[in-house]
């Protein structure tokens, strides 16, 4: 991949802002403060610093990009120009002319597939800024030996396993089910209490288990992740009055930022893993400060 050649990439996808920051600190490398960085590149230190904190609401300009992959720390990492194009939502020309092809099914699956990628980078980070020690089970697998077929066989999207060191001293399972839908980008035949109502009919197998046979689900929590709180509001209608026997929770995620805004509990007769929200942890903000710039957007065409 060469400079010139990522020039013909078209933009097709919102930037993955979580891998777009460990490429900028990977360009920077461990010897040089962001200060520094910024100096060899001539990008704003404001810029490249919001860029390290998932500060920054609108992809790269691809002179930026051009900019961070040619002062690189390590200058034999030449696949770092195409991954730091594709986090900021760059592809071949070709590529992207096969998307735009696509009929509107198949390109807003794609779009909620990247949507629901990135609520799940949100969740993980939140987790891990918290000091917990963990690992990540996709498309994970519940043991249905001895459960009736009624009973669901998958545990949500991902689980993330935490270590025995990690809250009670003993290995937990917390899985994440993510719901991607925005009321406000639908018809207005769907409202919220339509999608509500779809995500409780895809949980319905899960809170079944949880009713009937709830030791199947013993050192689980179970959370469900919205990025629209009119959808989250409308579900947390239909379980608050559940009465769940496993640990189980509501989380909230921005849908321009993909931060966790807030976590709240489904009433039950269980043991939580903490009585806080580990989301509340504040984000880690480098403590130099700078003047805010912008020269770090993609220029809209008029």
């Amino acid at each position: 991949m060469t400079v010139e050649e990522i020039r013909s990439y078209k933009q097709i996808r919102t930037p993955d802002y979580s891998l777009l920051a460990n490429l900028v600190s990977r360009a920077k490398g461990p010897d040089r403060t962001m200060a520094q960085f910024a100096e060899v590149t001539g990008i704003g230190a404001s810029t490249l610093s919001r860029l390290v904190n998932h500060n920054i609401k609108k992809p790269l300009a691809l002179d930026v990009i051009i900019k961070i992959y040619e002062c690189r720390a390590d200058e034999e990492d030449t696949y770092l120009l195409d991954s730091l194009a594709r986090a900021n939502g760059f592809y071949p020309a070709d590529y992207a002319q096969r998307v735009k092809d696509h009929d509107s099914m198949a390109a807003k699956r794609n779009f909620h597939m990247n949507r629901e990628h990135q609520m799940k980078n949100a969740l993980i980070a939140g987790v891990a800024a918290a000091g917990c020690n963990i690992s990540v089970i996709d498309r994970p697998l519940l043991r249905t030996e001895n459960l009736p077929p009624i009973y669901p066989s998958r545990l949500g999207d991902f689980i993330l396993k935490l270590s025995a060191d990690t809250m009670t001293g003993k290995t937990r399972n917390w899985s994440f089910t993510t719901f991607t839908q925005l009321v406000e980008e639908t018809e207005p035949r769907f409202d919220a209490k339509y999608y509500a109502r779809r995500a409780f009919q895809s949980c319905s197998e899960l809170l079944l288990l949880d009713a009937w046979k709830p030791e199947a689900l013993q050192d689980y929590k179970i959370s469900f992740a919205f990025i629209d709180k009119a959808i989250l509001g409308e579900f947390w209608n239909a379980v608050s009055i559940a009465r769940v026997h496993t640990e189980m929770s509501l989380i909230l995620i921005d849908p321009v930022s993909y931060r966790v805004l807030d976590e709240i509990w489904i009433p039950g007769d269980y043991n939580p893993m903490t009585n806080i929200s580990v989301f509340r942890v504040p984000a880690p903000v480098e403590e130099e400060m700078y003047e805010d710039t912008d020269d770090f957007y993609e220029e809209d065409p008029e």
